[in-house]
């Protein structure tokens, strides 16, 4: 295993030292290139396009947030039939950035306060930075993933059990103790 630091496929690292009152506009399209390394990285077929607008305003004291969308068109592999699919991706993107410091004292307020929820649902605690700059390819990146969609199927593909010999055919009823019957000796 190799001790050297991970270097991200994208990456587009943003000032914010100082920031408008409204806010920085921030657009972030990716090269060919660009979308030929994710997509290697990501384990796509393809990246076709993948763009970014941001909204980076200040947030609290000391912190930012950003607001935006990450849109691509790439092309997945069909978990049934290995057949390339093209996907439209639109991902809604809202992330806050604090200090290391102040992450740090906003984690132990909500633990003191019993505030930390562990529903899926609950909106993300913020992520740390080091109050110069952000990294809006990673961001771009993480928000292209989540967009993707985990079990790709091409439109019409079925899965089918009994084709690949796994299952009872969708209409047989099956006994919850039929494999156990199938381990009784014959002779019983």
């Amino acid at each position: 295993m190799s001790d050297a630091a991970f270097v991200p496929p994208f990456t587009r690292p943003q000032l914010v030292l100082e920031l408008p009152p409204d806010g920085l506009t921030v657009n972030v399209v990716a090269s060919v290139a660009d979308c030929r390394a994710l997509a290697d990285f990501m384990d796509l077929p393809s990246i076709d396009r993948l763009t970014a607008e941001y909204l980076v305003r200040s947030w609290g004291k000391s912190g930012l947030i950003v607001t935006g969308k990450v849109v691509a068109d790439v092309i997945q592999t069909c978990v049934v039939s290995l057949e390339p699919v093209p996907e439209h991706i639109e991902e809604p993107v809202e992330v806050k950035f604090m200090l290391p410091a102040d992450l740090e004292r906003y984690i132990r307020k909500q633990e003191e306060a019993g505030e930390i929820d562990l529903d899926g649902e609950a909106v993300d605690q913020p992520d740390e930075f080091d109050g110069q700059s952000i990294d809006l390819g990673l961001l771009t990146m993480e928000f292209l993933a989540l967009g993707l969609d985990p079990y790709p199927r091409k439109p019409g593909v079925v899965f089918d059990p009994e084709a690949f010999g796994v299952g009872p055919a969708p209409d047989e009823k099956v006994s919850p103790f039929a494999a156990l019957a199938k381990l009784k000796p014959a002779d019983e």
